[in-house]
């Protein structure tokens, strides 16, 4: 009888972006990647088959085995895939500040599905793991361009079909990110928006989804203002936020071109040009500071790509 030999396997990694949701009216509609990731390292690890050891760095250190995306994501698709898989062990690093509204959990799913397809050798194509990262978020709008880059509008139905469309970022506006030091639970943020709304408020807000969609993809940045603006979620979640409203304002007075809650918040993010971007950084901060409100600020920019594998 021959010798039990483990399966060979080469180290990889998987590299996945942030992604700001929501962007004002686009409620579980639209979204867009930047360039501040997520990073999970794999290697052959020792023990017996389907062996698995998990080490958090960054930021993901912050996730309890009880709120591991990443580990449950992982571990659905190798289930999904017959469960047997050579021993590895995996480390994520992480830039992407959690649960602030930039798409942790949703690049956390997203790598933990990739990782998993790639250790038991079952391809799969973006659309099957933007949807896979869908079922287990809720909502597409984080997951999709965590998969795909850009910015994208995206559908996902009651029969559980997700429909996408990505487009390539034409311009050289700053993301400026304003990030608290408070915690806003999701459900939390969710349960705060009202069953029913007015039907004035949906037109309201469709409208500037629509303007939004077509400032971005045109480069119009007259527009954005206007268009970020909403009566779908924010004025039932910037109570989470301290001084949201004089954010706004000082934002606009530094020359921000559009200022929103990203995703479900706390966290803030500003559309600036690079000349604008830390005069609209230093006008969040300033408001935070008089409210007492201890808080960082990032500058950056949408990008194009997606989640990434490197050998």
């Amino acid at each position: 009888m021959k010798p039990y030999m483990k399966p060979y396997m080469k180290p990889f990694k998987v590299k996945v972006p942030a992604t700001v949701s929501n962007i004002g009216p686009g409620y579980d509609v639209l979204g867009f990647a930047v360039d501040l990731f997520l990073t999970i390292e794999v290697k052959p690890g020792d023990g017996k088959c389907s062996d698995r050891k998990f080490s958090m760095e960054g930021t993901a250190s912050g996730i309890s085995d009880e709120d591991n995306a990443l580990s449950a994501a992982f571990s659905g698709e190798i289930t999904e895939a017959g469960g047997k898989y050579p021993p590895v062990d995996i480390t994520a690093k992480s830039e992407i500040p959690l649960k602030m509204g930039l798409g942790s959990s949703a690049a956390a799913r997203v790598g933990g599905i990739i990782a998993a397809a790639k250790i038991t050798g079952n391809k799969k194509d973006s659309s099957y793991i933007a949807r896979q990262a869908t079922l287990l978020e809720g909502h597409p709008d984080n997951a999709v361009p965590a998969t795909v880059g850009g910015l994208t509008v995206s559908n996902f139905t009651g029969e559980e079909e997700l429909y996408f469309n990505k487009h390539r970022i034409e311009t050289d506006l700053k993301v400026v990110l304003g990030i608290p030091d408070i915690r806003v639970d999701t459900n939390k943020a969710r349960g705060a928006l009202p069953a029913n709304i007015d039907f004035s408020d949906a037109v309201y807000s469709n409208i500037r989804s629509c303007l939004l969609l077509s400032a971005l993809i045109s480069g119009r940045k007259d527009l954005i203002r206007n268009s970020v603006k909403d009566r779908m979620h924010q004025p039932y979640r910037k109570k989470f936020i301290p001084g949201f409203d004089a954010i706004v304002e000082k934002t606009y007075e530094a020359g921000a071109l559009g200022t929103a809650i990203s995703g479900s918040g706390p966290a803030i993010i500003s559309f600036a040009e690079r000349k604008n971007a830390q005069k609209t950084a230093r006008a969040i901060m300033k408001v935070w500071e008089s409210k007492g409100v201890s808080a960082r600020y990032m500058v950056k920019s949408m990008i194009d790509t997606g989640a990434e594998i490197y050998e």
